[in-house]
């Protein structure tokens, strides 16, 4: 008989699991991009919460931080920005074919991956590093990297605020 503990964690999984397909299912059927959004943001939420069951509190917050809130929130503001009378002309294309050919054989690829690769072993031997000794390293041996890499995305920023500004008053004129 199955303990309840483990019960509840196979449980949770399994919610976790259906939040997260569930979702991604949303994300690629649903016709209106803000609503593809949100259930891209319950996705990236699922996932994190997996994390979180596999006692992974760091990734979960990165997941959270970078994933949830940061990139659905630049999709977001993507959207609002972007001027979707200039796509309602487009029409179905003749590659949805192709395209449909092209998953069947990436999906086929990574079955026959999976089912050739040999099992895992019965016990990995994991190196755990704490928190503090990545905090440290990150911002003593990789400051310069870690500022420049928000100095890029800082640019990129203030071009994309430049753009929209510029792209309305041409508008207006």
């Amino acid at each position: 008989m199955i303990e309840n503990s483990s019960l509840a964690s196979i449980i949770i999984f399994y919610l976790l699991a259906i939040t997260v397909i569930a979702s991604a299912i949303g994300v690629v059927t649903s016709k209106n991009v803000m609503l593809a959004c949100l259930s891209l943001l319950a996705v990236l939420l699922g996932i994190a919460g997996l994390f979180i069951f596999l006692a992974a509190e760091f990734m979960a917050l990165v997941q959270i931080l970078i994933y949830g809130g940061t990139v659905v929130t630049v999709i977001v503001f993507a959207i609002i920005l972007t001027n979707l009378k200039d796509f309602s002309n487009l029409k179905s294309t003749k590659q949805a074919p192709f395209a449909i050919l092209a998953c069947i054989a990436a999906l086929t690829c990574l079955i026959i991956g999976i089912v050739s690769s040999p099992a895992l072993p019965a016990k990995l031997e994991l190196n755990y590093i704490s928190l503090t000794f990545l905090g440290r390293y990150l911002f003593t041996d990789w400051a310069i990297p870690f500022e420049l890499a928000s100095l890029v995305l800082l640019i990129a920023l203030i071009g994309a605020v430049l753009m929209v500004k510029t792209s309305r008053e041409g508008e207006n004129d």
